[in-house]
């Protein structure tokens, strides 16, 4: 586990009015953690709904949103080693009952439907959570007492960012290692700079008049290819779908490849399944997603980006005038942590220069050859005796 590692902690109305912000944050300090974000204020239901967005469809939905959005709600980031594990820990398990004392949920509620507190259960839903809860970034300072807590002291983690810093640069990924060249998108790659073309011939499965209202309204946009039968693909989908989460105001579409209507929509039937042999603990798909008739709209990228094929994996940036800003190919062995997009969606959010991996480099066997073999007047189709063939 990371030193820097982020979780997320929410303090519910009744645990924020009988004083437990308190309590929990001696906890987290007395153990070591750093507090990157901490504020009290009162979420709208929008925020909540999209927060609880896994659970839309229990019963209780109703009645959850209405629950957290009766009074005020104290939103925490700690930072440090195992943070989402120890966090867990401390606060206890969800029923109260299965709580051990000396924990949260286990001295100060017996209800599950008043347990007092949220903590983030994974190091990705962390991310997403910190980015819904903390759009403005948190705070970025070197721990005084780190040396006291770690043997080796980690460096703070960046700024809004809900897992320290992108190591990503020219011709290196996100993960700091230098990117394979066939996977590195060249400053003159064709479809960058080029006007993304219509998408009125898709069949939506999913969420279809909020992508639709994206592209009328002119925001930002994240295009990805995916396919029933790319079963190692299927990462691509759920890592999407966590961009999502951290980018709110960015609009993911994600359209198949799939030949037919029913092997698309198959896919979605999986949404929360474990799929071990693709290393997918719960699968996500919480973005649009679309039918591509006749691959009709791949036919329009595909002839715009002048290659033979778009495929699973294939994912672009395109801004408010429908500018295609950035493009990257991933794989079911390079994933979208091994490359670029996920810094290249943050500077273009944020506003920064995006990185540029310079033009692609010519290749040698397409050099013109240079000789002085018969000079001048050589003719390569003339025979022995000086006659054409």
């Amino acid at each position: 586990m990371s030193l820097t590692e982020q979780t997320y902690i929410m303090v519910k109305p009744d645990g924020v009015q009988r004083g437990l912000v308190g309590n929990i944050v001696k906890r987290f300090e007395t153990k070591g953690y750093v507090c990157r974000g901490l504020k009290l204020f009162s979420p709208t239901k929008d925020l909540l709904e999209k927060h609880y967005a896994d659970l839309a469809s229990k019963k209780f939905f109703p009645g959850l949103i209405e629950y957290m959005n009766s009074g005020p709600v104290c939103c925490m980031v700690w930072e440090g080693m195992n943070a989402v594990k120890e966090g867990r820990k401390m606060l206890g398990a969800t029923k109260p009952a299965d709580s051990a004392l000396g924990t949260i949920r286990g001295d100060f509620c017996i209800d599950v439907g008043r347990n007092l507190c949220h903590g983030s259960d994974a190091v990705e839903s962390a991310q997403a959570e910190i980015a819904l809860w903390f759009p403005e970034g948190l705070q970025k300072w070197s721990d005084h007492s780190a040396t006291w807590v770690y043997e080796d002291a980690p460096a703070p983690a960046a700024a809004g960012g809900g897992g320290g810093a992108s190591k990503a640069g020219p011709g290196v990924g996100g993960n700091g290692k230098d990117i394979p060249e066939k996977y590195i998108t060249y400053s003159d790659t064709t479809i960058l700079g080029a006007k993304m073309p219509e998408l009125n011939t898709l069949d939506y499965l999913q969420k279809g008049d909020e992508a639709k209202d994206a592209v009328s309204k002119g925001k930002t946009m994240v295009i990805f290819f995916w396919g029933k039968y790319a079963k190692g693909d299927y990462k691509l989908v759920v890592h999407m779908s966590q961009l999502a989460k951290r980018w709110p105001a960015v609009q993911f579409l994600g359209i198949s490849c799939d030949a037919e209507r029913g092997d698309a929509a198959k896919l979605l039937t999986k949404v929360g399944s474990s799929m071990p042999e693709q290393g997918i603990e719960s699968f996500e798909a919480d973005v649009p997603m679309a039918f591509d008739p006749e691959k009709k709209a791949n036919g329009r990228f595909k002839r715009l980006a002048m290659v033979t094929s778009v495929g699973p994996g294939y994912c672009m940036i395109i801004d408010g005038t429908s500018t295609i800003k950035w493009q990257e190919q991933f794989t079911s062995s390079y994933f979208v942590a091994d490359g670029q997009f996920e810094e290249q969606l943050r500077r273009f959010t944020e506003g920064e220069d995006l990185i540029a991996n310079g033009p692609r480099p010519e290749d040698e066997e397409d050099e013109e050859i240079a000789c002085d073999v018969g000079g001048d007047e050589f003719d390569a189709f003339a025979d022995g005796d000086g006659d054409d063939y």
